[in-house]
């Protein structure tokens, strides 16, 4: 197969305008000339890409499918060539990190805030995925770090763990009032076993890994409903606000749970801390933006009393 970025280019035009002759006044070419770049595609391809009649120009099924692959390839393409001429230029020192909406919504504006008024000149991408995204942004490329929690070891990336995270229980917040008593900074596991938790889906590491270290002390707390199970932490933080349940939350979230009515409350569990990791793939040069970064990243946990254990370089 070799099919080259003009033809993609001109296929994608196609689909965007739904006119060839739109598409070849755009390239600045003959109509004769773009359909031959389509045709030239279409070969490479083995299938065909539009169905034309004298008034329209339609995809076929198969040109549906890859005017998505296509249009992904021109981003990926004219991201990276960006990417790399501003470092070729030495305009700008650059990082893209791939990190949870929970992360980039919640402590990383902070971190960034605190890098870039000691680096002003620094471009930071960060890139906001899934969970279960961020390790392929980084294995594709995409990404130069990615930030998150990883329970086992990944072939072909280094991991290195940035602190430890300590586990908060999240109920709401209600009035107080004078006879209230304000309720204990910690809470033991053994209180927890007759609240109704609000959890993340079942095939989420990061609850099995709580589900796991309740059990361990005896604490089969039920769900709140066994059909209500939510994919995000924030989810799950807003069902507590409007009282529906409790939720076992990591402590760097705690910027989150600022906007939202909760109180936190930091479980006792002996060694229970869930690490968080930058991770980077094997091989591959960072350059001195990405410790300057990981450096501003624990001055912010360490200031907002996040986690403990905090670690320090090993990554590059």
């Amino acid at each position: 197969m070799n099919i080259n970025t003009r033809q993609l280019h001109a296929f994608i035009l196609v689909c965007e305008h739904r006119s060839f002759t739109k598409a070849a006044e755009h390239m600045y070419i003959t109509q004769s000339g773009l359909s031959a770049l389509v045709r030239e595609l279409e070969t490479q391809l083995d299938f065909r890409l539009f169905e034309r009649t004298t008034r329209s120009v339609m995809l076929t099924e198969a040109g549906q499918r890859f005017y998505s692959v296509a249009r992904e390839v021109r981003q990926n393409l004219e991201s990276n060539v960006s990417h790399i001429a501003r470092i070729v230029a030495g305009q700008q020192r650059s990082l893209r990190i791939a990190a949870s909406p929970i992360m980039v919504a919640g402590i990383l504006p902070d971190v960034l805030q605190h890098h870039l008024s000691r680096y002003p000149d620094d471009i930071i991408e960060l890139l906001d995925v899934s969970r279960s995204e961020v390790l392929p942004e980084v294995e594709k490329g995409e990404a130069d770090l990615g930030l998150g929690i990883f329970f086992r070891p990944i072939s072909g990336i280094r991991l290195h763990r940035l602190f430890s995270s300590s586990l908060m229980l999240l109920s709401r917040q209600d009035s107080p009032t004078p006879e209230t008593r304000p309720e204990p900074e910690v809470i033991e596991p053994a209180a927890i076993a007759s609240l109704p938790l609000i959890r993340l889906q079942q095939n989420n590491p990061f609850q099995q890994w709580v589900d796991d270290r309740l059990q361990a002390v005896g604490n089969t707390t039920p769900d709140i409903s066994p059909g209500m199970r939510f994919r995000n932490i924030e989810s799950c933080i807003a069902m507590v606000e409007i009282g529906s349940g409790h939720f076992v939350a990591p402590d760097f979230v705690a910027p989150i749970c600022r906007r939202y009515n909760v109180k936190s409350r930091r479980i006792r569990l002996d060694n229970a801390g869930v690490d968080f990791y930058a991770i980077a793939r094997t091989g591959t040069e960072l350059g001195p933006v990405a410790p300057d970064f990981i450096e501003s990243f624990l001055s912010v946990v360490m200031d907002k009393r996040i986690g403990e254990k905090h670690a320090a370089g090993g990554l590059y």
